[in-house]
C-alpha cells in the first residue's frame, strides 16, 4: 500500500513538472535545420539565451536518420575527468598513429 502511495505521488509530480512544456517535434527532412526550442527559430535574442543555457538543439541529419543535436554545453555537464585525448605534457612523445 505503502509503495503504491509512494509510486503515484511520484507518478503525479512527474507529470505536473512537464505540464507546460510543448512537446519536441519529431526530427525529419521538414523540419531540419531549424532549433529547438522553435521561439529560437523567430528571435535572436532567444537563440542567444537558449545558446548560453545548454538548451538549445538543431535537427540534423547522421549517418542513418534525422536526430536533434545539442549545440551547445554548459560547464556543469563536462565530465570531470580528463580524457585520454588530451594534450599530451612537454618533453612527453606522442604515439604515431596507425
Amino acid at each position: 500500500m505503502i509503495l503504491l502511495r509512494i509510486f503515484l505521488t511520484v507518478f503525479i509530480a512527474s507529470q505536473l513538472g512537464t505540464a507546460g512544456e510543448p512537446p519536441k517535434p519529431v526530427c525529419n527532412a521538414d523540419n531540419a535545420g531549424d532549433f529547438w526550442p522553435a521561439e529560437a527559430n523567430r528571435d535572436r535574442i532567444a537563440l542567444a539565451r537558449y545558446a548560453r543555457s545548454g538548451q538549445l538543439e538543431v535537427c540534423g541529419h547522421g549517418m542513418w536518420r534525422y536526430h536533434w543535436v545539442r549545440l551547445t554545453v554548459r560547464v556543469d555537464q563536462l565530465a570531470k575527468k580528463p580524457s585520454a585525448q588530451d594534450v599530451p605534457e612537454e618533453g612527453e612523445t606522442v604515439p604515431a598513429p596507425r
